[in-house]
């Protein structure tokens, strides 16, 4: 299985003030992108807080979906955040697919829980036949990029058997200065 950074184990970077402004986008949203690409459990959560504060419901799909990924990478209860992607996904139906590939990504199988191995192993079945079109809707589309490659990055690790090396190893420089990608 693949190991991804945690950045919220190892500290944040993101501790420097969110105060750089991109061109590209508005001042409204660049600090909460910003946030979302240290991807520390403190970042995402502060990310989502200013995403509902300034009415960014794609930011704070972003967020939510970051915060079940990583609490379920970390073995760690991903309920409430899954209820959050579910109900902005409601309100946005070009989301489904994405919200069915974070739902996909199997818990750690070694928190605990009996009946993890049996759960893991339907749902990485029904979900290994959805992975071509998935790989294919996470190339292009609304959501970010950061968003879209950490998706996919998870869905190669956790999904699919055996990862495919090279296009795991060519994700990661694609966004080579994200903390949340690396």
């Amino acid at each position: 299985m693949c190991v991804l950074a945690l950045a919220a184990v190892a500290g944040c970077a993101s501790r420097r003030p969110v105060t750089a402004v991109a061109p590209a986008a508005p001042p409204l949203t660049r600090d909460i992108e910003t946030l979302i690409e240290q991807g520390c459990f403190r970042c995402l959560e502060q990310a989502l807080a200013l995403a509902d504060e300034r009415k960014q419901p794609q930011l704070a799909f972003e967020a939510s979906a970051l915060l079940v990924l990583r609490a379920t990478e970390l073995g760690m209860p991903a309920d409430p955040w899954m209820d959050r992607v579910r109900a902005l996904a409601t309100g946005n139906p070009m989301w489904t697919p994405h919200l069915e590939m974070v739902a996909a990504i199997p818990p750690d199988a070694l928190r605990g829980l009996r009946d993890d191995l049996l759960v893991q192993t339907q749902g990485r079945s029904r979900a290994r036949s959805q992975l071509p079109a998935w790989y294919e809707l996470l190339k292009t589309g609304s959501l970010s990029t950061v968003f879209r490659r950490y998706l996919e990055i998870a869905l190669r690790c956790g999904v699919e058997l055996p990862p495919q090396r090279e296009r795991l190893s060519a994700l990661v420089p694609e966004l080579p200065d994200v903390p949340l990608i690396k």
